[in-house]
């Protein structure tokens, strides 16, 4: 139901990813994961879904995270990189842990309904992506 297109598409590029770099596949693996979870809960609890953490995750949060990871995936697949496109690519890698972990923040958050924590989550968040892709 809720949420299982962008679980099916994070999952995808991870099997994408999984012949060039098995490490960061098994992060995005836990991300669809994680967003699988996360959409679990908003079914469990309903009102997690009306909050504005929630509707940024989803709105903003969520697509951009698909765009920088589906970035990433496109040029780790490059049959040639320059030394700049690997520097890219490595503090990339670094930004999909970041986002793996502000997921997982996230779901902590509206598991205890700790509303705080989302909205220290949510201004972090704004910082993961800026990075040219």
């Amino acid at each position: 139901a809720l949420g299982r297109e962008w679980i099916k598409k994070i999952a995808r590029l991870a099997k994408d990813l999984e012949k060039i770099n098995k490490e960061t596949a098994i992060r995005l693996h836990d991300i669809a994961d994680m967003v699988a979870a996360l959409f679990k809960n908003f079914e469990t609890d309903p009102k997690d879904l009306a909050t504005t953490d929630a509707r940024r995750l989803i709105n903003d949060h969520l697509p951009r995270a698909y765009r920088f990871i589906d970035a990433y995936v496109t040029l780790a697949g490059s049959e040639r990189l320059t030394d700049a496109e690997k520097e890219k690519l490595l503090a990339m890698e670094e930004k999909i842990s970041t986002i793996k972990d502000s997921f997982s923040k996230h779901l902590e958050g509206f598991r205890n309904s700790d509303f705080n924590a989302l909205a220290v989550e949510g201004e972090t968040m704004e910082t993961i992506y800026n990075l040219d892709i």
